[in-house]
């Protein structure tokens, strides 16, 4: 048995009837023909309820009304095997109560195997909380599983409330949840519906607030927390550490690719600052050879623009002498301190 079980298809049921103080009550039970274990495990356990309800062994024929009763809960295969189990191998053999539970065993052996308990008390004990199940669905399925145990096998035993919490609930609920599981002491609990109620509890508080939980699980796990940053990461990685050697090599890393970032970022904007001061320089050139006069030597100005406003500074610049009759040249030379020089080469 699973703790999620798909929808199975309706079963079939059968209405037996039984006269109480002169009135005539109605019981129907499920018919197993060919199903799961827990299907055939739930049509024995309503048989059972049956009979105690109705107090069938105090009947006068008991032993017949047992094995009639129990026959018409069965069907197809289910029905052949429980035949050939009850055979009668003489004719002094007698039917009673205790053949019939014997009997009954042996068909619940042939069905659901000889390890049938075992292996369902290790599920149980083993297999973690489903994330599709809350809480109260969870143990009460692990309760409807514990009330089918004593049925697999004679002498079977179910859990106690205590076994249940010590090594099926406790053991295999969330991990996020086991810190405050500690914190309430649910593990000293001896009841089941207390255990509903405080789980239920923290399963809405880990779902409310899901990241402070593990914030509050990671720093537990931390062995040295660092203390300036609310001990959310080691004091070794901490950038405030001064033994910190990982940081310096981050830190060196970090601005030599700012560095080279800051470089390819500026070229650009050179070469632009760049090209417009050639433009400007050579407009100032022509503007100032237009003016000379053929011997004469002057110092240029370099006209630069704020606003509606012009503003003459001075600039350095060399004067070359050159033979007569030489065409007028213009060279640009480097930029210098932010602005330009020109040479003027002026025929004498």
């Amino acid at each position: 048995m699973r703790y999620q079980v798909s929808n199975s298809k309706e079963t079939n049921s059968v209405e037996l009837k039984n006269t109480v103080d002169g009135i005539v009550e109605k019981t129907k039970l499920s018919i197993y023909e060919d199903g799961s274990d827990e299907t055939c495990l739930k049509m024995i356990k309503e048989f059972q309820n049956y009979v105690n309800t109705y107090n069938i062994r105090d009947e006068e024929n008991a032993a017949r009304a047992f094995y009639h009763n129990f026959r018409r809960c069965l069907a197809g295969a289910a029905r052949d095997l429980w035949d050939q189990i009850n055979e009668l191998e003489d004719e002094e053999e007698v039917r009673d109560e205790l053949s019939f539970d014997d009997h009954l065993q042996e068909l619940t052996s042939a069905i659901l195997g000889e390890d049938a308990l075992r292996n369902q008390k290790d599920y149980l004990k083993t297999t973690p909380k489903p994330d599709k199940m809350s809480v109260k669905q969870w143990i009460n399925r692990i309760k409807n599983i514990n009330s089918y145990l004593p049925l697999m096998q004679p002498n079977g035993r179910s859990f106690t409330e205590e076994d249940l919490i010590a090594e099926v609930i406790s053991k295999n609920i969330p991990a996020a949840w086991k810190n405050f599981f500690k914190m309430f002491k649910l593990h000293l609990e001896t009841k089941i519906k207390d255990i509903i109620s405080e789980l239920t509890v923290i399963e809405e508080q880990v779902k409310t607030h899901p990241k402070s939980n593990q914030n509050l699980s990671h720093k537990k796990q931390l062995k040295t927390p660092c203390r300036f940053h609310n001990r959310n990461h080691q004091w070794d990685d901490c950038r405030q550490n001064p033994k910190n050697q990982k940081n310096d090599d981050k830190t060196r890393n970090n601005g030599d690719n700012n560095h080279g970032r800051n470089n390819a970022n500026n070229n650009p904007n050179r070469e632009e600052n760049r090209r417009t001061e050639s433009d400007r320089s050579r407009h100032h050139s022509r503007s100032s050879s237009s003016r000379s006069s053929g011997g004469s030597h002057e110092y240029h100005n370099i006209t630069e623009q704020e606003g509606k406003n012009q503003k003459k500074v001075p600039s350095s610049e060399i004067l070359i002498t050159i033979p007569a009759k030489k065409r007028f040249q213009e060279v640009q030379c480097l930029p210098r301190f932010g602005g330009f020089r020109s040479l003027s080469f002026i025929s004498e």
